[in-house]
């Protein structure tokens, strides 16, 4: 099948009869009809059974012109609406910018055909009601953003990533806080905050030589990776040194009271599905996210040190 001579009608009702007319944007709001465009297209049809009879038989191929192949919603005012100035006069195009005549006309025109004048335009009719695109911006996935977040009147350095894999997003924050502690959140897997180093233990990096070298960065940075290797080994809260008192600590506050095979089961999905999809979702892919993890909180101290 070869497509080609894609175009778009002018906007039209088409009754249950089949007969059509010219819409106008205040019939579709008042019927609750769709403020549309119908989308028409050629085809050829390559086919080795054609019969002898058919048109362009000769050609290999049967052609289908004209063929009505869906609906495209018209903004209200755009070059494409029954009552933009090139298409509300059937006789001729109005040039209501150049023209005082031409604007009176238009105004004329508008209100007969129901419209405010001093409408803009800009929306679209959908089933009658007034609709609007609200345009939204989103971060990149898979590509870190570093930002000052100012919380309770305190600034303080924020990483965000939106890590997608096969059209899902699982977003995750680092945070340096004010007592520069570096935690991480994973909002698709609850609220509470993990400590990074604690965190890149229970990805396999029990080493703190090689927690330091994922982090590095400047030397002032230094200090703080320093103190948070300390603070996850000595703070009675964490106390955490191997993997698999890192993972026990994840156990206890992901999956408290829940049995063994539920935590543990809990546990290996937060590490492989929810943290970082992008790198990989297996066991063997933990070493590479704790590496990329180091990166993150190596731009995060970045930013700090130069406030």
């Amino acid at each position: 099948v070869r497509l080609k001579n894609i175009r778009l009608g002018s906007p039209t009702i088409r009754e249950a009869n089949g007969a059509e007319h010219p819409a106008t944007p205040l019939e579709c709001r008042i019927r609750k009809l769709t403020y549309f465009s119908p989308v028409y297209m050629d085809f050829q049809i390559y086919r080795d059974d054609i019969p002898p009879d058919t048109p362009d038989a000769d050609l290999g191929y049967i052609a289908e012109e004209g063929v009505h192949i869906g609906n495209l919603p018209i903004m209200v005012r755009s070059a494409r609406c029954n009552v933009h100035s090139d298409h509300i006069d059937e006789n001729r195009k109005l040039s209501p910018q150049t023209s005082v005549e031409d604007a009176e006309h238009l105004t004329h025109l508008l209100r007969k055909a129901g419209e405010d004048p001093l409408d803009p335009g800009g929306y679209f009719i959908i089933n009658g009601t007034e609709r609007v695109l609200i345009s939204m911006e989103d971060l990149a996935p898979n590509r870190v953003t570093v930002e000052k977040n100012k919380k309770y009147a305190h600034e303080t350095e924020v990483a965000k990533i939106f890590s997608q894999r096969d059209g899902v997003r699982k977003p995750l924050n680092v945070e340096k806080r004010r007592d520069g502690m570096l935690m991480v959140k994973i909002p698709s897997a609850g609220t509470t905050a993990i400590p990074v180093v604690l965190l890149m233990r229970a990805l396999s990096m029990e080493n703190d030589r090689e927690i330091f070298a994922a982090i590095a960065g400047p030397v002032d940075a230094m200090k703080y990776t320093v103190a948070n290797l300390n603070d996850v080994k000595d703070n009675d809260e964490y106390a955490v040194e191997t993997e698999e008192e890192a993972i026990a600590w994840l156990e206890k506050k992901f999956a408290a009271g829940q049995q063994k095979e539920y935590r543990e089961s809990r546990i290996q999905n937060l590490l492989d599905k929810e943290l970082l999809p992008h790198l990989g979702s297996s066991p063997e892919h933990r070493e590479k996210k704790a590496i990329f993890l180091g990166r993150i909180v190596r731009q995060v101290l970045e930013m700090a040190i130069t406030n």
